[in-house]
């Protein structure tokens, strides 16, 4: 079995805060990025948790810090969680404050294999 360590930055332009992680892989993937560009990414399986709903889905890794948005959610996690998206809305499962972000990730232990 193959693992794969990274760190997740919750706070968006702040590096400080940083969750290290340990994944098993699930696959090597070509995925296409939003420029159209391909590049190998690295599969693994988490779980998410949005709102009441709590599913297992695949992610592929790559480094976001640069990019507005930490995390892409695919259409197939959408489908998968049976959601439905309103472009027209922004946050409304509310925004968390910076102080519940710290909290959430200062109460979590690093995953474990």
């Amino acid at each position: 079995m193959e693992y794969v360590r990274f760190d997740v930055h919750p706070l968006q332009k702040d590096k400080t805060l940083a969750q290290h992680c340990l994944a098993r892989v699930v696959e090597r993937r070509m995925v296409s990025d939003s420029g159209g560009k391909k590049e190998k990414r690295f599969v693994i399986k988490s779980d998410l948790k949005i709102g009441k709903k709590k599913i297992r889905i695949e992610l592929t890794l790559a480094n976001r810090d640069s990019m507005a948005f930490r995390m892409l959610l695919g259409r197939e996690a959408i489908k998968q969680a049976r959601m439905v998206v309103d472009v027209s809305k922004a946050f409304i499962q509310g925004e968390q404050k910076k102080r519940e972000i710290l909290n959430l990730y200062r109460s979590t232990e690093p995953n474990k294999l």
